[in-house]
């Protein structure tokens, strides 16, 4: 089972604040760190343990991080039920924002990512990400 480490100065609401008021403050913290994961609710950063997208897919891939792609994301990840999304910046320049499962062990991230499809883990606390290699047996 998963458990979301969170820290953050954000006070925790009663309800959800909208995506466009924490739209900004998350995409300064995500263009000065080039790596977030963040709760879609309250926008609190996640600032220890591991994550891993629950689909290889992104939720939303965009060409820029502002407060417009941070909102659109948000929405989206509300949308599809995530509670944590994470930042993933890709090779061709485009930034993918993945719905991820936040939890304390390593190896749980380990597993997940290879049932996911997908091939990198989070690590929030080194704020790092680590690629996992599939090895598939010919014939």
């Amino acid at each position: 089972m998963a458990h979301p480490i969170i820290s953050s100065a954000f006070p925790t609401p009663q309800d959800p604040i909208n995506p466009t008021d924490l739209a900004p403050v998350i995409a300064e913290k995500m263009s000065r760190d080039n790596f977030s994961i963040f709760d879609v609710m309250t926008g609190k950063m996640v600032r220890s343990g591991f994550a891993f997208a629950l689909d290889a897919d992104p939720v939303y891939k965009a060409k820029n991080i502002g407060a417009a792609e941070v909102s659109i994301a948000l929405g989206l990840g509300r949308r599809d039920g995530a509670v944590h999304m994470a930042m993933y910046p890709r090779f061709d320049s485009f930034f993918d924002f993945l719905s991820v499962t936040v939890t304390k062990r390593r190896e749980e991230a380990i597993e997940a990512t290879f049932a996911s499809g997908f091939s990198v883990y989070f690590d929030a606390t080194t704020r790092r990400t680590t690629t996992v290699r599939h090895n598939f047996a010919d014939g």
